[in-house]
């Protein structure tokens, strides 16, 4: 912060020099970012230097004695790599916010963010600010640099979520990284208070930043994410430099070149992989969009081939056909002949259809009416049995073998339930006669049962939840709602093997409800994917568990009744991952 610089002349007079980065540019004897004090001795003399520092921070002084040509051929090499430095990371910037300009993508948008908040951290540590800005300021020249930095770190985690899709790929760090965010944001009003009483919890809060970052992105490359890899690199690059940097004021590195610019040298570094990073990026949408392309172009070339085929058809045919005209006229004769007879007979066989259809509607309805007073009849003693096993429940308590027994009842209930929900479900379905009653829906309450229902259908797995705090109402059809989500679990628990974690996770992303169930059971095979939505279809492993091939029948019905999509990804001996998106109203 300041420097006093003596000199004892040979008559014993004292030369003095005050200076210092909070004092005004104009105050150095030679102007330069560094501190530079001419010094006049003469030949064959003695001389006594004196420097008095003051300064908040950690401190290292490396003096050195120039003589002046040499410190100016030192300092034109030293602010020609400055400028190169600057330069590149202008560069970089600018060609970014052009992109993001013209492509609208929010990456490019946040990387513009880190990089101008790290450069200019860095130009306002190394002096440059304070030689090259117009305006002196104390409080402006005491804390730009701190404050730089723990912008550049907040815009670098939103960088690396949205790049990542952390929210979807790394959900257990989401909120750890928006905890990081906002305090390097509130470090920032802290600065401007006391920057000796925040120095050392700043640097604090940045190492464990920066080791976060490289523990998501590291998670990332292990999962083969293919952006993960240029950050992980960049940021680990960066950590160095910067322990690189910091070991010089604790005395475990000498002070040199290399050291002094260290920092700046990662940043440059890690500017130029967040780049080629956002540029792959950039590079494998534009090779996605080529394969899609290149498919429509194959696509038309066999629609034209397809054309070209057909109309040599139509030519032979029309050729055909004018052979044989004279054939035909012969038959139309005949054919006329034959017409008023069939007349006669088609009266007769449509009104044997129309007795015909009356007599399927009325079977139809008889067999609905059946299954009404069915599912009527099983739904009564199976709440007896439901109430009847509750009340056991409650009398008979610490006998392990009867709490068994009653826990299979109650499993044994709640699947025959489902089942007739299923079933009837399906047959309004079939019949056309199924119509989605709107509602409004507590999602928090949905979830809470679909636990419940887990429970009670098998004690054997573990349900985890993931439910969206901010979530609350969603407006559907509750039954067909609760129907399609208990299906999703059903299958889940029934085709896993026992102990495996079963994940249920809800939560809004672009105006959709997402509800995505993940489970590491037996999967399907690709053959059997062609027609696992099928009603009454069923795959190779569920030959073993019981059940009717309706859940993905329905699953799918419900979907499209609500106007929403259905993602369902397999691998056999893996397990399965299905993915139900819901607009909302």
């Amino acid at each position: 912060n300041y420097v006093d610089f003596y000199q004892e002349g040979v008559d014993g007079s004292v030369r003095m020099v005050r200076t210092g980065d909070l004092l005004p540019f104009a105050s150095r004897p030679y102007p330069s970012r560094f501190f530079v004090f001419p010094v006049k001795t003469p030949a064959y003399s003695q001389t006594v230097l004196y420097l008095r520092v003051q300064s908040e921070a950690a401190l290292v002084l490396p003096i050195k004695l120039w003589k002046p040509a040499d410190y100016y051929k030192s300092e034109q090499l030293t602010y020609a790599l400055q400028a190169m430095y600057v330069g590149l990371a202008i560069g970089m910037i600018l060609l970014n916010l052009l992109i993001y300009i013209f492509i609208k993508d929010l990456n490019y948008l946040l990387y513009v963010g880190f990089s101008t908040a790290l450069v200019f951290s860095i130009t306002a540590l190394n002096g440059l600010q304070k030689e090259f800005l117009p305006f002196e300021s104390e409080i402006y020249f005491r804390v730009a640099s701190p404050i730089g930095f723990s912008i550049s770190l907040a815009f670098a985690i939103y960088f690396l979520r949205n790049m990542l899709k952390t929210w979807i790929t790394c959900a257990k760090f989401e909120p750890w990284l928006k905890l990081l965010a906002g305090l390097h944001l509130l470090l920032c009003l802290a600065y401007l208070t006391s920057e000796y009483l925040f120095v050392v919890p700043g640097q604090i809060l940045n190492f464990i930043t920066i080791i976060t970052i490289l523990l998501v992105a590291g998670r990332a490359v292990v999962r083969k994410q293919r952006e993960a890899y240029f950050c992980f690199i960049a940021f680990l690059i960066l950590l160095g430099t910067g322990a690189f940097t910091a070991a010089v004021p604790l005395f475990l590195l000498p002070v040199s070149t290399v050291s002094l610019y260290a920092i700046q040298i990662g940043s440059a570094i890690e500017i130029v992989l967040m780049s080629l990073a956002i540029a792959d990026r950039f590079h494998m949408l534009r090779l996605d969009m080529m394969s899609a392309q290149s498919k429509i172009l194959n696509a038309q070339e066999k629609i034209i081939e397809n054309l070209k085929k057909s109309e040599k058809q139509l030519e032979e045919k029309v050729m055909n056909i004018s052979l044989d005209n004279q054939t035909v006229n012969k038959s139309l004769l005949l054919t006329l002949e034959d017409l008023s007879q069939t007349k006669l007979k088609l009266i007769e066989s449509e009104t044997k259809v129309s007795q015909s259809e009356i007599n399927a509607k009325k079977s139809i309805d008889e067999q609905r009416q059946f299954l009404a007073m069915v599912s009527h009849e099983f739904r009564m003693p199976l709440a007896i049995i439901d109430r009847a096993n509750q009340l056991l429940e409650r009398k008979i308590q610490n006998k392990p073998d009867t709490a068994s027994i009653l826990g299979r009842i109650k499993r044994a209930v709640s699947k025959l339930n489902l089942f007739m929900d299923n079933y009837l479900t399906q047959d309004r379905l079939d019949s056309y006669e199924l119509k989605v009653n709107s509602g409004e829906i507590n999602l928090k309450d949905l979830v809470s049962s679909v636990i419940d229902y887990a429970r009670l259908i098998s004690d054997q797995y573990s349900l985890h939840v993931e439910l969206d705090e901010e979530l609350s109402i969603f407006k559907a059809d509750p039954d067909l709602l609760r129907i399609l989500v208990f299906n999703l679990v059903s299958n889940a628990i029934k085709y896993s093997p026992v102990g495996q974690e079963i994940i249920l996770r809800v939560y809004k992303e672009n105006n959709l409800l997402k509800i995505e169930v993940i489970d590491q059971g037996f999967g399907v095979t690709e053959k059997e994917m062609e027609h696992i939505f099928k009603t009454y279809a069923r795959g190779r492993q569920a030959s073993n568990v019981p059940g009717a091939g309706l859940g993905l029948s329905l699953v799918e019905r419900i979907t499209q009744l609500h106007g929403g999509t259905l993602e369902f990804n397999s691998t056999e001996g893996v397990g399965t991952h299905v993915v139900i998106s819901l607009q909302f109203t």
